[in-house]
C-alpha cells in the first residue's frame, strides 16, 4: 500500500506545491483500516496535484474512513476520473469539510471538487472548477448498498463559477442533499456542439436526477 499515497500525515499543517505522483494514486489517503493513516487534515495548501488530492476510503462497509478537512485550500488539482480535489470512495464515511477553498480543479469525469456520498460542507468556497461529466464542482452518485449512510449537506458556503458541458454546473446529485444559507451563482452547464445530446446542458446551478 505504500505506493498508493505520497505523504502520510498525523493532522499536522502541510503545504504541497507542484507535487508529482509517480507510482502513487493520491496525495493523502484517509483510510480507517490502520491507525497509521490520518483522519484529519487541518491548515495547509494542496496545489497542482494529479489524481485525487484527498481520497477517503476504508477496507469494508463496517470500517469506514471518516475524516475532517478544515482551514485549508485545495487548488489546481486534476484527475482522469472523478473528484480531483476530494474523492469519497464506496467505503468512505462522513467527510466534514469546514472553511476550505476548493478552486481551479479539473476532472475528466464527474465532480471536479468533490465526488461521492457523505460530505458535510460548511463555510467553504467551491469556485472555478470544471468537470467534463456531470457536476462541475460537486457530483453525488446514487446511493448503493455499500455506500455510507451519512447525509449530504451544504451550509453557509459559496458555489460559483463552476462549469460542465453536461448537467449540473455547480451541483449534480442523485441522492438527497440539504442546502442551507448558501450561495449558488454563476455556474454553467453548457452543452457544446460536439457530443451534445438532448440530455446535456441542464441545471446551471443545480441538477437533481
Amino acid at each position: 500500500p505504500d505506493n498508493n499515497y505520497l505523504i502520510k500525515t498525523n493532522g499536522v499543517s502541510l503545504t504541497i506545491i507542484n507535487s508529482s505522483s509517480v507510482q502513487r494514486t493520491h496525495t493523502i489517503e484517509i483510510y480507517d483500516g490502520t491507525s497509521t493513516y490520518t483522519k484529519q487534515f487541518t491548515g495547509g495548501i494542496i496545489a497542482n496535484k494529479f489524481n485525487h488530492a484527498i481520497a477517503v476510503t476504508g477496507p469494508n462497509a463496517s470500517t469506514r474512513g471518516s475524516c475532517t478537512i478544515s482551514n485549508c485550500k485545495i487548488v489546481g488539482c486534476s484527475t482522469s476520473g472523478s473528484g480531483a480535489a476530494i474523492n469519497i470512495f464506496t467505503y468512505g464515511g462522513k467527510v466534514s469539510i469546514n472553511n476550505v477553498e476548493i478552486c481551479y480543479n479539473y476532472a475528466t469525469g464527474n465532480g471536479a471538487a468533490i465526488y461521492g456520498i457523505g460530505a458535510t460542507i460548511t463555510n467553504s468556497k467551491l469556485q472555478f472548477n470544471k468537470a467534463d461529466d456531470n457536476g462541475g464542482a460537486i457530483s453525488i452518485p446514487a446511493r448503493a448498498a455499500n455506500h455510507s449512510t451519512e447525509a449530504n449537506s451544504i451550509t453557509g458556503s459559496t458555489i460559483s463559477y463552476n462549469y460542465t458541458p453536461k448537467n449540473g454546473g455547480g451541483i449534480y446529485s442523485k441522492d438527497a442533499i440539504t442546502i442551507t444559507n448558501s450561495v449558488i451563482e454563476y455556474n454553467y452547464a453548457m452543452a457544446t456542439a460536439t457530443g451534445a445530446t438532448t440530455d446535456t446542458g441542464r441545471g446551471g446551478g443545480f441538477y437533481f436526477s
